[in-house]
């Protein structure tokens, strides 16, 4: 960017345009001139088996390792517990502490983006396959898996690789299951065998089709107002376990279990500690085509969403305040989340 001489500096002490005293400049986002791209390395080793004659059944473990991601580092920051004083004996602020002040009063943090995060992941998937016959069909997976970042989120910047924790988006656990069933009523089938054809023609040829899925809640970190004295945050330390087996929407987490650290000094608690609601869905739908001749015939959708109206939760409020704002109550619906829905439609084919 352009840059400008500092006013009273000497010669050559250069910040960029617009960053004198005065002028509003107050951080930098800093990006070596070596950088690195990202890498993905995936493996998986899969075992698959033929139960019976449209059966099949799939054990594999699936994992990846991600390197250098990009993540912001920041910068500009005194060391917690400084009491530093100016040469008339009055304590420095914050801003003064900051080993920049020097170069320009009103920079405040610099942002230095590296490519030094890292996530591995590693699951366990199965999966039990029904290929179509008697009437039915269904496909049910699970997946028991873990995902760990390592420097993407710290409390330290001058050691920020030591974090280490579940990723904001793992999902411990989750399981899907799709089937169709077709109604075994009609011409050649078990009922209605020998029906006229009005009688076929309005009973026959109904098919049920779902997908049912639950999946465990994504992990969370409590938080509060910094003990540290440099503008940085940090993780509070934990006394106990925090989680309640019979939560309500009220309390989910015990909240007396994470407490601030003393002044100027970093928490205890490993990041995401404890996890959201689960989330529970079930998608139903029922299908059938009215033919009068071969290429016309009327067909008739209705389906729903979310069939038992299932309230799924979205994460607790986290933020540690005594009490004064409701830390550990939940608030509203988890992200894509909605009442019950039923919708009927019909297609005339001519």
């Amino acid at each position: 960017p352009p840059v400008e001489n500092r006013p009273g500096a000497p010669a050559g002490h250069l910040i960029p345009t617009g960053g004198a005293s005065g002028a509003g400049f107050t951080s930098v986002d800093y990006l070596p001139s070596k950088t690195q791209m990202s890498r993905v390395y995936q493996w998986q080793l899969g075992v698959e088996t033929q139960l019976q004659r449209n059966l099949i059944a799939n054990l594999a473990y699936v994992g990846n390792s991600v390197k250098h991601i990009t993540q912001d580092v920041t910068g500009n920051y005194p060391e917690p517990g400084q009491d530093l004083v100016s040469p008339t004996g009055q304590p420095l602020s914050l801003q003064q502490r900051r080993p920049y002040y020097s170069v320009d009063p009103d920079l405040a943090t610099i942002d230095e983006k590296l490519w030094a995060a890292s996530s591995n992941y590693n699951s366990l998937q199965a999966r039990l396959e029904k290929r179509f016959s008697n009437n039915l069909s269904f496909l049910a997976s699970y997946t028991w898996s873990k995902v760990l970042t390592s420097g993407e989120n710290y409390q330290n910047p001058s050691n920020y690789m030591a974090t280490v924790g579940p990723a904001n988006f793992n999902t411990p656990q989750r399981f899907v299951l799709s089937t169709v069933y077709r109604l075994p009523y009609g011409n050649g089938l078990r009922y209605g065998g020998n029906s006229n054809r009005w009688l076929n023609g309005l009973l026959g040829g109904w098919e049920l089709s779902g997908i049912y899925s639950i999946q465990s809640g994504h992990p969370f970190m409590p938080s509060f107002t910094s003990t540290l004295d440099n503008g940085n945050s940090n993780f509070p330390n934990q006394i106990c376990n925090g989680r309640i087996s019979h939560w309500t929407i009220n309390k989910y987490y015990n909240t007396t279990c994470f407490v601030a650290p003393p002044l100027n000094q970093f928490g205890d608690t490993e990041y995401n500690p404890l996890y959201g609601p689960a989330f529970r869905d079930l998608d139903m739908a029922l299908t059938k085509n009215f033919k009068w001749t071969e290429k016309r015939y009327v067909e008739f959708h209705a389906e729903a969403f979310n069939l038992p109206n299932n309230e799924n939760f979205g994460e607790p409020n986290d933020f540690q305040c005594d009490g004064s704002c409701g830390e550990g109550a939940i608030t509203s619906s988890a992200a894509g989340s909605n009442p019950r829905q039923l919708q009927f439609a019909v297609k005339l084919y001519f």
